[in-house]
């Protein structure tokens, strides 16, 4: 059988029909919708509730971009660090110009395509890190090494705070993931004004540290801890909303489970209080700008339940 003859017998798809599974989830969802919609409107009572599920649903996205942005901005940071690293651990070394201008068409296409990438995702240019990789393209680009003084004070100049932004960072993180295992738990109200003296102590000194070191306050992490030091000095907990609300407005990558495992350190948070507190993080107002802010709390794992914190015949609780 020739081809042409092949050609005619082969099975013709339908436009459209190249995805079925495709096509079947998109009408289980309209028909998910709709049901939703009559529902509704053969209940009218429910009408008034579409102005409270509509407003809770825009604050949601406000707090899911935050994290997103937050989220991109620390990929890229990873990658820019990676390769830092790498060029710190002598992978690069050029031996003649030749391979010295190589290094620097490499440097210059690879930050070309992160800026692309992360642009392209959605992260502002401002939050880029991939800028530090032209700077040292012209470093390695120069050709009067006679120059290269000025070269090298004009790096410190541009990026003085990278290395020392993350270290500061690294502190600050673990220090959160120590709170996160539980590792602080008070029993009554002093030990409560203690663990918040604690963190206030602890902030100073990240702070004053840092800033001795020449970083820039407002790339500084510690913060964080003077928001949780406010989450155990408060005396009343029906106000615990309002707090975590203040919290997730500054840091908009904390979630429900950190907010949770917070609570447990104050160690006297009622399952009325702590329902309140968590519903706080939606009905609160949207996060403030993030520009120059990065990941804190997406970067903490949460404690995951214990052994025996399980019912024998039933889930974790």
């Amino acid at each position: 059988m020739d081809s042409a003859a092949k050609d005619k017998i082969q099975p013709t798809l339908l436009p459209g029909s190249e995805w079925p599974e495709q096509e079947r989830a998109e009408q289980l969802a309209r028909g998910a919708a709709l049901k939703w919609a009559s529902g509704i409107f053969y209940r009218p009572e429910q009408l008034a509730r579409l102005g409270q599920y509509r407003s809770r649903e825009v604050q949601r996205n406000y707090f899911l971009e935050a994290r997103i942005k937050l989220l991109l901005a620390e990929a890229e940071r990873t990658v820019v660090l990676q390769y830092l690293r790498a060029l710190m651990q002598g992978r690069l070394v050029c031996r003649s110009a030749d391979e010295r201008t190589q290094a620097a068409e490499r440097l210059q296409h690879d930050a070309t395509q992160l800026k692309e990438l992360f642009l392209g995702l959605g992260l502002e240019e401002s939050a880029h890190c991939a800028p530090v990789l032209l700077a040292l393209r012209e470093l390695l680009n120069l050709h009067d090494p006679t120059l290269l003084g000025l070269e090298v004070a004009g790096l410190r100049q541009k990026f003085p705070d990278l290395l020392l932004a993350e270290a500061e960072r690294t502190v600050v993180l673990q220090y959160l993931r120590a709170l996160m295992q539980g590792r602080l738990v008070c029993r009554s109200a002093d030990e409560r004004t203690q663990a918040a003296e604690r963190l206030q102590h602890d902030a100073t000194q990240l702070k004053e540290l840092f800033l001795g070191l020449g970083l820039e306050e407002s790339a500084h992490c510690a913060p964080v801890l003077l928001a949780l030091r406010e989450l155990l000095n408060l005396h009343d907990p029906t106000l615990l909303g309002l707090e975590v609300a203040g919290l997730r407005q500054k840091f908009p990558d904390v979630s429900e489970d950190h907010v949770s495992a917070l609570l447990d350190l104050r160690g006297d948070v009622s399952r009325e209080h702590r329902q309140a507190a968590l519903s706080s993080l939606q009905a609160g107002p949207p996060p403030s700008p993030s520009t120059g802010r990065r990941a804190l709390f997406s970067l903490v794992p949460t404690p995951t339940p214990s052994l025996s914190s399980c019912l024998p015949s039933g889930p974790c609780s």
